[in-house]
């Protein structure tokens, strides 16, 4: 029975023996999966957070550059509407001073055979006397 009991203890032990190892390769694998586990779902959140970083920086360069644009087509507008006005007004004080020019004209010569129509009627009034 001796033999037994060796025999016996020998098997347990090596039972025993491939029990722990057959724990401590689970504990590896599952320790293995979790952290793969968590090391794809930080890979996954830093490339969600990279996405949305870059999101708003695209979103704020846009938007600065679509400012910057409008101010440039304003100011652009602006000088062009500002030169227009100063060479509209330059027609427009030509062509009052023309038509100014031409009422002035129209008078003076009104008023000259006028003067010279009084003129003959002073003269022939001072021969028929």
């Amino acid at each position: 029975s001796l033999v037994r009991m060796v025999v016996a203890h020998n098997t347990f032990a090596a039972q025993k023996a491939a029990s722990v190892a057959l724990q401590a390769s689970w504990r590896k694998v599952y320790a293995n999966s979790i952290y793969d586990m968590q090391i794809d779902g930080t890979t996954s959140f830093q490339s969600l957070f990279r996405v949305f970083v870059t999101k708003n920086r695209y979103g704020n360069e846009k938007d600065a550059t679509i400012t910057t644009q409008s101010l440039g087509r304003m100011l652009a507008t602006r000088n062009n509407f500002e030169e227009l006005k100063k060479e509209s007004i330059g027609i427009q004080a030509c062509c009052r001073s023309f038509s100014q020019r031409q009422s002035f004209l129209a008078e003076r010569n009104a008023t000259t055979t006028m003067q010279s129509f009084g003129r003959m009627l002073g003269a022939r009034a001072e021969l028929n006397i």
